[in-house]
């Protein structure tokens, strides 16, 4: 099942002082979501220094609780974003839902929540929850959501990620709608209104994850063999990808996973 990688502690090199990143698995309904994801800031960030939190792309539409503004939204990433932090943020947490998850549970087309906020805070809770500890908004927010997943009967945009991900060979627009049996472009409007992103740019990021989980679990595998199992021809087209999508070769990411395991 697609678990995909977030690694802010690892590409930058003072988070871990000032912020502690953590994910917690929410086992009772897996099949929609991945995570519960929580942020909270160890110490205060001293004026002039500033910590980047880098997310990297993952075809997931987050469920984000924003504490000041009293809002929860829909928010997903279609490249890797640095969130430059200067000051005090604040404790906070969503829940990061499965790519095609945001499109069925709550009947968007997922652009409308992909690069931007979409508000979801009168469909999932009332007034009373801002008034509950941060422990008791996460588990009424669960619940809520997870009601919600038991009333949904939609669930092709799910499976059809799921497809994507284990099999090497749909890898192009053209094998993946000749698979679906649509057209190119029927099939590239499906993919928006799912995931927020066209065809190509959900290939690329099931890439780019598989090779990140590689990286992190198994640092001694050789760059040439890890290209071919990610579908590239060559170890230099691999490298440039990356470089291009998470802005860093696989060389500069094996460093920073060294150096933090190094010093924790």
């Amino acid at each position: 099942m697609y678990t995909p990688v977030q690694i802010p502690t690892y590409l930058h090199d003072t988070f871990s002082e000032y912020i502690n990143y953590y994910e917690t698995e929410l086992t009772s309904f897996d099949a929609w979501v991945i995570c519960m994801w929580h942020f909270h800031q160890v110490k205060p960030i001293p004026k002039g220094h500033s910590v980047t939190n880098i997310i990297v792309a993952d075809a997931c539409i987050d469920c984000i609780v924003d504490q000041k503004n009293q809002t929860i939204f829909l928010s997903g990433l279609s490249t890797m974003y640095h969130d430059v932090i200067t000051e005090h943020p604040g404790d906070s947490f969503g829940i990061r839902m499965r790519p095609g998850a945001a499109h069925a549970l709550f009947g968007i087309h997922a652009t409308e929540a992909m690069d931007k906020p979409f508000d979801v805070t009168d469909r999932l809770v009332d007034s009373s929850f801002w008034n509950l500890s941060v422990q008791e908004q996460e588990g009424v927010l669960t619940t809520n959501l997870e009601t919600l997943s038991i009333k949904t009967t939609s669930h092709q945009a799910l499976e059809w990620f799921e497809v994507l991900f284990n099999d090497l060979y749909l890898s192009s627009v053209d094998t993946i709608s000749a698979h679906f049996g649509y057209s190119s472009k029927h099939m590239n409007r499906l993919f928006l209104q799912y995931y927020g992103m066209n065809v190509k740019a959900v290939v690329m990021v099931i890439r780019m994850q598989k090779a990140l989980s590689h990286l992190i679990n198994d640092p001694s595998e050789a760059l040439t063999t890890l290209a071919l199992e990610m579908g590239y021809y060559d170890q230099s087209h691999f490298i440039n990808d990356l470089k291009l999508n998470l802005g860093m070769t696989p060389y500069a990411v094996l460093k920073r996973l060294e150096d933090v395991h190094f010093f924790q």
